[in-house]
């Protein structure tokens, strides 16, 4: 296994791509150097971004599952199915360390506490409970009896004393993560959260929201007070909403938070005052054509831009500066790693590893059916699992086109931690 390295905060960033053959999502790991990749078929599979090689994999395809959330520290992973069971999954076991019940049918949404103490659930019928993994009952169950809506968020604050829970428009509660005590009912932004995270220190919780009167403003509670700001341009079509955002982040240190929106505005303001410090429009004097796909780096001043029918760009954020183009497909998710040297684009079943400074393709990691993977460079140097190895060849498995040519001197020898038998 590699040595896990430095301990990063959390990460909020968890991508899903899906296609007629297999659907993968993907979460970051905290350690700066591997990735989770969840799959339709019962497995999670944590592998290196510098080699591509399986780290360690959890679950079976004995219990498929609809939503995942890895444990902060790597060491587990939680997984909700369709008929509302919780799981818990260490490395490489065949049984759950814990099957938790309680919710009605389909868990849609789950977050662990950055300590790993507590996880937090929501299911399809709108019920929130949450967990201390090593009891059979929640500590908490919420299920608003007058509320039916289609979007709902969970975010801890950075010491996992909080617990924030966003359901539609009109609900928003922050819990105690430990006792499930309800500390503070805030005003909701009345409209559907995108996303929501708290700032570093935690004094700060951020919503991106859509499909509501305030539709793509991004807001800000002071978590202390309960005060709210509302920030975001005016839409260029539509003068009573704001732009649908695609992305926004805290700086690591607290000090700036940044927004960008579909239709290609960006913004940058200090937390102190909320005083704008950079701003730009990319794709032209209307937004035009809105963008399908975006990541901000928190520190390195970098955005990654997908505007449909155009290439991905990458530029600064200081001024807008391109600064250059990846040669990639379209529909593909793109997100950076921790460090921001890294950019992951995912498609279905590939996931692409950039360098960000030369654009260069580093890496193609292949997830095919019933547990098999191929990772492959660009000199054609590869590692695979024998049955992706044989379906690459002939380009099944994955309905994807032949990897070819596969040249047998170019396998990497080193152990391929495969799971093809636990799988079957």
């Amino acid at each position: 296994m590699q040595d896990p390295g430095e301990v990063r905060e959390p990460s909020t960033r968890t991508l899903v791509a899906s296609g007629n053959a297999l659907s993968v999502s993907i979460e970051l790991g905290n350690d700066a150097k591997t990735v989770f990749s969840a799959r339709p078929d019962g497995l999670v599979h944590r592998w290196s971004l510098e080699t591509g090689r399986l780290v360690e994999a959890f679950g079976t395809s004995e219990h498929r599952f609809r939503t995942f959330a890895a444990r902060p520290d790597g060491g587990a992973v939680a997984t909700g199915d369709d008929e509302g069971v919780l799981r818990i999954w260490g490395p490489d076991a065949v049984k759950p360390l814990r099957e938790l019940r309680g919710h009605r049918p389909m868990l849609s949404r789950i977050a662990w506490s950055p300590d790993g103490s507590r996880v937090a659930t929501i299911g399809q019928q709108w019920e929130m409970f949450l967990w201390d993994p090593a009891e059979d009952e929640p500590l908490v169950r919420f299920m608003p009896a007058d509320w039916s809506g289609s979007s709902c968020r969970l975010a801890f604050s950075p010491d996992g004393r909080l617990l924030a829970v966003c359901m539609g428009s009109d609900i928003l509660r922050l819990y105690d993560a430990q006792s499930g005590r309800l500390e503070r009912e805030l005003e909701a932004s009345g409209a559907h959260a995108l996303g929501m995270l708290f700032s570093p220190d935690g004094n700060l919780l951020l919503q991106w929201t859509s499909q509501g009167s305030d539709s793509g403003w991004y807001h800000v509670w002071d978590v202390r007070t309960g005060d709210r700001r509302r920030f975001g341009e005016r839409s260029w079509f539509d003068d009573r909403s704001g732009e649908e955002l695609h992305v926004a982040r805290f700086s690591t240190d607290g000090s700036r938070l940044m927004a960008f929106s579909i239709h290609g505005a960006f913004e940058c303001r200090r937390t102190t005052d909320f005083e704008v410090v950079s701003s730009f429009h990319l794709r032209g004097g209307r937004g035009w054509p809105p963008g399908n796909r975006a990541d901000v780096h928190p520190d390195r001043s970098l955005l990654v831009d997908y505007g449909k029918g155009t290439k991905p760009l990458l530029f600064s954020t200081e001024d807008g500066r391109e600064l250059g183009a990846l040669d990639c497909v379209d529909r593909y998710e793109f997100t950076f790693d921790h460090s921001g040297t890294r950019l992951i684009a995912m498609r279905e079943h590939y996931l692409r590893v950039y360098d960000v400074a030369s654009r260069e393709l580093l890496l193609t990691r292949v997830e095919y059916k019933h547990g098999a993977w191929l990772a492959i460079t660009p000199d054609l140097s590869y590692v695979a699992t024998p049955m992706a190895e044989q379906w690459a060849r002939v380009g099944r498995g994955g309905s994807q086109p032949a990897l070819l040519p596969l040249d047998p001197a170019r396998r990497n020898p080193d152990a391929v931690r495969a799971s093809l038998t636990r799988a079957r």
